[in-house]
């Protein structure tokens, strides 16, 4: 079986970790937890994760009861949660996930480095990342009772406690690397000087 890359799909599964669910709920409990950092394509998207997380046996159908015992004439309602092997798999997940996103932060560092002999467009680059990096400062949601809105504030703002100062070293060093090309430039080439 191909292995699952969905983000949508892992984040279906973590909402079932945290409680069992309808599809209709998943897509509002979906928006609520990942609405600005991870969309859906469409709402029937929640329904084609719980099919791939069901095809992978990471999560199961509780069905409600069935309709002739209830008296009415409606169809029973699907509930969905997680599989013993669905909060395994979630684990796993997540260490490769906190592995990637270091690796994801020095690649960054790397394809800036590569821009040694390009120091302003480099410097163009740190003054977007900045402005993105004070941007999101800016939205962080103030603490709450909810874990969600406290960790991501606390992540946020530790985030950028650290980001904000290598911005601050790396564009002092491709500024003295632009400096430097400009100087090499005038010292090779008289008409500049005058």
């Amino acid at each position: 079986m191909k292995r699952m890359t969905s983000p949508v799909n892992w984040a279906v599964l973590g909402l079932l970790l945290g409680r069992a669910g309808y599809g209709y709920q998943l897509m509002a409990r979906f928006e609520e937890a990942y609405g600005d950092v991870l969309t859906l394509g469409s709402k029937s998207h929640v329904y084609t994760a719980l099919n791939e997380l069901s095809r992978h046996g990471l999560i199961e159908e509780l069905t409600d009861a069935p309709a002739a015992r209830t008296g009415t004439n409606r169809q029973p309602k699907i509930r969905y949660r997680a599989t013993a092997a669905g909060a395994e798999a979630y684990r796993k997940r997540m260490f490769e996930q906190a592995g990637a996103d270091r690796r994801q932060s020095q690649l960054f560092v790397r394809q800036l480095a590569a821009m040694e002999h390009e120091p302003d467009l480099a410097l163009e680059i740190l003054k977007r990342y900045e402005q993105a990096c004070l941007a999101e400062a800016r939205r962080q949601a103030p603490c709450s009772e909810r874990l969600l809105d406290r960790l991501l504030a606390v992540e946020s703002r530790l985030a950028m406690e650290s980001k904000l100062p290598w911005i601050e070293y790396a564009h002092d060093q491709f500024s003295a690397l632009a400096a430097a090309a400009a100087e090499s430039r005038q010292s090779t080439d008289p008409s500049e000087s005058r």
